[in-house]
């Protein structure tokens, strides 16, 4: 399971809170097919209202890639990417 932690500024820089509200969308592709993920908002201290957990699992070496948009707008000028490498297998 992976982990992408996203922390939400207004323009003047101050924290925004975000909730299950918002209309927050983070699309994860690899191959041209969306990855399933999770969100939780908030962190476990206070004053950390503004972050949001999104959680995943690579099933699959390569590059992903991660589109967050706020009410349709990505919050970035284009999407990013991150590379996930091979590695050894954990069994639990």
């Amino acid at each position: 399971m992976k982990f992408l932690l996203f922390q939400f500024y207004r323009l003047n820089s101050t924290p925004y809170p975000v909730s299950a509200e918002d209309y927050i969308l983070v699309e994860i592709m690899h191959n041209n097919t969306f990855i399933k993920s999770s969100r939780e908002y908030g962190g476990e201290k206070w004053g950390q209202g503004n972050m949001m957990k999104v959680s995943f699992t690579v099933r699959e070496a390569g590059i992903y890639t991660i589109s967050v948009l706020v009410q349709g707008t990505l919050i970035r000028d284009r999407p990013f990417t991150k590379t996930f490498l091979p590695g050894a297998i954990n069994i639990y």
